[in-house]
């Protein structure tokens, strides 16, 4: 090669390193301009380029580079795809894959354009997905429904035949219609308990469960929960006065400890706790001895008409499992959050933060009580 050949080849290398960067300015301008999701990983699957609408529709807001992608794209198939772009949510997407390099290495590139729904198809999905709630809302409701009706029913129909002679009659028929009683007005009171929190659920889910503040003792309330619940019984207390709702932290707190009680297992026990963390937030502990959470019952645990624990060896009077769903509603009402720590067979532990701005400072507090 003569000099002026190796001239010419450094210009053609210069040449072809301004073309490059031509080539990318113009990907990168119309990745950024298009509605498509513009998708480009190394060889591991690991994203090195997504375009704003690939943050969209997969980056739920976090943005995707330096992450796995949710399919491998080497080996993908093109054409039309079933994807959750996110929890729960499933699209339809038109798929194209290519090789191509980035960064001097081997990537694959992938282009996601949704697909239109027509309007008959969003009445059918509509319509599947009403069915299919009615009838996981019936599945779960009725049952619960009828088991105290059949109470209320039954013994009131006895008590009204005189099955055992007169009312009071004798002693032996005061004591059987004085428990034919009582069960009426348990199963009544159950009923009614059920009936307020499948209108506070909806309210919840609907934006419209609002708080009706007071200040209270926090001992005091716990106080409460744990004498009218089974085997519950006090940890670590600390002296806390708060501004929320005292009414629905305390049915709150309830359904927490109706849950451990009903899976704690025989001779389990089921503590609550109260104390303020390091950086001046309340903790509400209730944790319990019994069977505990597997890890994908866990994952659904805070999801209304499904009991989250395996119910074999729990209570016959459990709930149908909108407790813990109303729980997270109530204590993120007041700002808070709910957290649960449990492993199958080990029983569960779960934690409910209020945030420090709830707490009533001790000399507001004295004041309050001086006047």
């Amino acid at each position: 090669m003569t000099e002026s050949d190796g001239q010419q080849g450094r210009g053609n290398t210069g040449g072809y390193a301004q073309l490059a960067a031509v080539a990318d300015a113009r990907f990168l301008a119309l990745a950024h301009a298009i509605d498509d999701a513009v998708v480009v990983v190394d060889g591991i699957n690991v994203v090195r380029f997504a375009n704003p609408a690939a943050d969209r529709l997969f980056g739920h807001g976090s943005g995707l580079l330096g992450q796995p992608f949710l399919i491998p794209l080497q080996s993908a198939s093109p054409g039309l795809q079933s994807l959750e772009t996110a929890p729960g949510r499933w699209m339809k997407l038109d798929l194209s894959v290519t090789a191509t390099v980035w960064n001097e290495s081997v990537g694959w590139l992938g282009v996601f354009r949704a697909q239109p729904v027509l309007a008959a198809d969003t009445g059918r999905a509509l319509d599947e997905a009403m069915t299919a709630m009615r009838g996981r809302f019936l599945a779960h409701v009725s049952h619960e429904l009828r088991t105290p009706l059949n109470s209320v029913i039954g013994f009131s129909e006895l008590m009204a035949l005189e099955l055992h002679g007169p009312l009071g009659a004798t002693a032996e028929s005061a004591d059987r219609y004085r428990a034919y009683a009582q069960d009426i007005a348990s199963s009544g009171s159950r009923l009614a308990n059920l009936m307020s929190d499948l209108l506070d659920l909806a309210r919840a889910e609907a934006g419209q469960l609002r708080i009706d503040e007071s200040r209270f003792d926090l001992g005091g309330l716990i106080a409460e929960v744990a004498a009218d619940a089974d085997a519950a019984r006090l940890g670590t207390i600390e002296p806390v006065v708060l501004d929320g709702d005292r009414d629905k932290l305390k049915r709150a707190l309830q359904h927490l400890v109706a849950n451990g009680v009903t899976h704690r297992g025989d001779g389990g026990t089921v503590t609550i706790s109260a104390v303020t963390s390091r950086d001046g937030h309340v903790l509400i502990g209730v944790s319990d001895s019994g069977d505990g959470f597997s890890q994908a019952a866990l994952a659904r645990a805070f999801e209304p008409f499904g009991r989250a624990r395996d119910v074999a060896r729990a209570d016959p009077r459990a709930g149908p499992g909108v407790g813990l769903a109303l729980v997270r509603h109530m204590f993120e009402l007041h700002g808070g959050t709910v957290r649960i720590e449990s492993r199958s067979g080990e029983g569960a532990s779960v934690t409910c933060l209020l945030p420090r701005d709830r707490i009533v400072p001790v000399a507001h507090e004295d004041d309050s009580r001086r006047h």
